[in-house]
């Protein structure tokens, strides 16, 4: 398994690199429109790495709206939590409050609720009962693994008609 670390990889990104991978996160973002798939929602107060997470996941895909505090997350919550059936959290989050508590109060209003947890920490200095490599994962993680977890975390919501998922090209790449 190849581990990606997000801020140096993003740093060596070369214009025409970010060019080519902006045009196929428009092209992401055009197919998922056409298969009405569901929202993503990421939280991460490192704008960098909830950046590079959102290119990974619109890269698969999927439809991803970002929030870099807990404010912003909150009030993305409050516009889009009717539309939003996954949120991809980092633990730490500031004193006020951790990604944890976050989807627990985003689970009041919508108990089935999707997440997952990362964490530069390790799984057992954290309180919480995820399952490594399901729910949570611990940073760097692979992006394979993290749109993996997407992808199970998302089998079965009303939103994703399995067969047209699955027989579609998410590589949103050049042919």
């Amino acid at each position: 398994t190849i581990r990606w670390d997000f801020r140096r990889s993003v740093a060596a990104l070369n214009p025409s690199l970010v060019l080519g991978i902006a045009q196929s996160v428009q092209s992401c973002k055009e197919s998922a429109d056409k298969m009405k798939l569901p929202l993503i929602l990421v939280i991460d107060d490192e704008p960098l790495v909830a950046q590079t997470v959102q290119m990974l996941v619109k890269t698969a895909g999927f439809d991803v709206l970002v929030a870099t505090s807990v404010d912003a997350a909150i009030e993305a919550w409050d516009t889009h939590h009717g539309k939003i059936k996954l949120v991809i959290t980092d633990w730490s989050l500031g004193q006020r409050t951790n990604g944890e508590q976050l989807v627990e109060r985003f689970r009041a209003k919508c108990p089935n609720l999707k997440s997952i947890l990362c964490s530069a920490y390790p799984l057992q200095h954290l309180f919480t009962k995820r399952t490594e490599g399901i729910d949570y994962f611990q940073k760097p993680m692979s992006s394979a693994e993290l749109i993996a977890a997407v992808r199970r975390a998302l089998q079965g919501t009303a939103e994703v008609n399995e067969a047209e998922f699955a027989n579609a090209d998410h590589s949103c790449g050049p042919n």
